[in-house]
């Protein structure tokens, strides 16, 4: 900062050039700005940020996509709701939080449950906000049950493939022996 000082008449008057401070704290703004911009235009992934406490603080358009809660209906609400119940039954919720605040990350991939009660499967990680005037978490997930599915699909026919490649082999074997065994007969 630049600073003048002038005196009239006995009083001191001070003038501060705060320019570059306005210029910085615009320049912030803008950048906070974009980034918002960014976060609430991803709809592919579902970026999710929680208090200290697990509170849903922040939810992007791609939460809302996924979990169908609209933002107004989820900020405040206790992020163990997008588990499935099973999984808050077991304290998976609370074991997450607790890998996070040891390790700094915690990278899942299981079934979360939808507002509707549909079952989705998602991968995600977590980890800690690095913003010490408000510790919580961010989460960002994507849903994956598409691919669950296909991965599923995939497997069930190679097993199903592989049954049939037993039974036709052994019935191979078996047309195998009996045809060992009539020409043996053949040639007695």
């Amino acid at each position: 900062y630049r600073t003048e000082t002038d005196q009239i008449d006995g009083v001191v008057l001070t003038f501060v050039d705060i320019t570059r401070r306005r210029a910085a704290e615009e320049a912030l703004r803008a950048s906070e700005e974009r980034l918002r911009l960014l976060i609430e235009s991803v709809e592919d992934y579902a970026i999710i940020t929680f208090s200290a406490d697990n509170r849903v603080t922040s939810w992007n358009a791609g939460a809302e996509r996924t979990f169908g809660y609209r933002e107004a209906e989820i900020i405040g609400q206790d992020g163990a709701l997008l588990f499935a119940p099973e999984d808050r039954a077991a304290g998976v919720p609370a074991q997450e939080l607790a890998q996070v605040v040891e390790s700094g990350r915690a990278e899942d991939e299981r079934w979360h449950l939808r507002k509707d009660g549909r079952r989705f499967f998602a991968s995600g990680v977590m980890t800690r906000l690095r913003d010490a005037t408000q510790p919580g978490f961010v989460k960002v997930l994507r849903a994956l049950t598409e691919r669950r599915e296909a991965e599923e699909a995939l497997r069930r026919a190679h097993d199903e493939l592989e049954q049939r490649v037993q039974e036709r082999t052994e019935a191979l074997v078996a047309a195998n022996r009996a045809l060992e065994a009539e020409s043996a007969q053949r040639r007695e």
